[in-house]
């Protein structure tokens, strides 16, 4: 039975996959036949249709890692409970990855605004906060 469900499954997932990518190229091939500019315009659509991509990492990143919290916090407790049948790294190992996940957007923003030398962001905010300027120097 588990068996067969994982077969269905993965014939599944292959299908969907190569309908993705035949359908990707075909819209590809037509956008490229139709625009006078060509790649330049392409770039411009990927560009625009990726914006609200960090948006969608952040809620993934944010959920997932206040699961991964709570589930750490009831190995945890089940490690107090009862610590020969569950060890003390499994609670530790979820809420470390819990956290990491919760940070991940943060530090996203963190590194776009110190490539970009953005004004407007979180990380300027923290900075601002903290009374800090971008001019000062080290030294």
């Amino acid at each position: 039975m588990l068996t067969t469900l994982k077969t269905t499954g993965l014939k599944f997932t292959a299908v969907l996959t190569t309908g993705m990518l035949l359908s990707t190229s075909a819209m590809a091939t037509t956008t490229i036949g139709k625009s006078t500019k060509g790649l330049e315009e392409l770039t411009e659509n990927f560009i625009d249709n990726t914006l609200n991509l960090p948006g969608l990492i952040s809620i993934v990143a944010y959920m997932a890692g206040l699961a991964l919290g709570v589930l750490g916090v009831l190995k945890l407790k089940d490690h107090v409970e009862n610590p020969s049948q569950t060890p003390l790294k499994d609670g530790a190992v979820r809420l470390g990855a819990g956290g990491a996940l919760l940070a991940l957007p943060f530090l996203y923003e963190v590194i776009i605004d110190s490539q970009t030398g953005g004004e407007d962001g979180m990380a300027s905010q923290v900075v601002q906060l903290q009374g800090l300027s971008k001019d000062r120097t080290v030294g």
